[in-house]
């Protein structure tokens, strides 16, 4: 809530942008998660490349796969 000088960290767009909202028109709850027709697709893109996560039965396991994606990923910056 404090925008002073002192209080921001130096971070590049792509780390920037992770803190976005998802947005309205998604057709899921979740960042990275969409339906198709027939499935729940997980998707991540980390500095600008997009990595499919693949393809799944559930909205649950689609989120799993993402997080265990995103946690890999952090720990690695």
């Amino acid at each position: 809530m404090n925008n002073k000088i002192e209080n921001l960290r130096v971070v590049n767009h792509s780390q920037n942008v992770r803190n976005q909202k998802k947005r309205k028109n998604c057709t899921s709850k979740y960042v990275g998660i969409s339906h198709s027709k027939y499935s729940w697709k997980a998707r991540i893109t980390i500095d600008g490349k997009t990595l499919n996560l693949g393809s799944y039965d559930t909205e649950e396991e689609a989120v799993e796969a993402y997080k265990k994606k995103y946690d890999e990923i952090m720990s690695i910056i």
